[in-house]
């Protein structure tokens, strides 16, 4: 893996912390996903966590309308990187998530062009259940 390449992650997750812009962070990450590099380092997984972020970002963009999602979700282990494609009807979009952070962000742009964006932080919550509940809290949903 080349020092950029490295470098360009690390940008990605500084502007996922703090970029006001969100557009900023789904730019710097599709810079990343055009390099060779990266088109070979996923493997498909499935997160519990990510699903739940999923599905919350629908139901916070979509209240009033139940959205059957698809995705094809990846993971890249050296960083702890899970993202991939969403589909929801005549809709497109797409989520990375940082497992090791917690932290992630979802676009999704509609038929006119127009892109939402919604950067999510995951908490374990403690239930009483034989296994954690998780939420996902969408954070300063922002507009293209």
């Amino acid at each position: 893996m080349s020092k950029k390449f490295d470098s360009g992650v690390k940008n990605l997750k500084k502007l996922l912390f703090q970029a006001e812009d969100f557009s900023e962070v789904m730019s710097a990450f599709y810079d990343l996903a055009e390099h060779r590099e990266f088109l070979g380092m996923g493997r498909p997984k499935q997160n519990v966590v990510v699903a739940k972020m999923i599905q919350v970002g629908i139901n916070h963009l979509f209240p009033n309308s139940p959205i059957a999602v698809e995705s094809r979700i990846f993971f890249i282990r050296r960083y702890n990187l899970y993202h991939g494609p969403l589909t929801f009807g005549k809709l497109g979009g797409s989520i990375l998530y940082f497992s090791k952070n917690d932290k992630g962000m979802m676009a999704v742009t509609d038929q006119s062009g127009k892109t939402d964006f919604m950067r999510l932080t995951a908490t374990m919550v403690p239930s009483n259940a034989d296994r954690p509940l998780f939420a996902a809290n969408p954070a300063n949903p922002a507009t293209d």
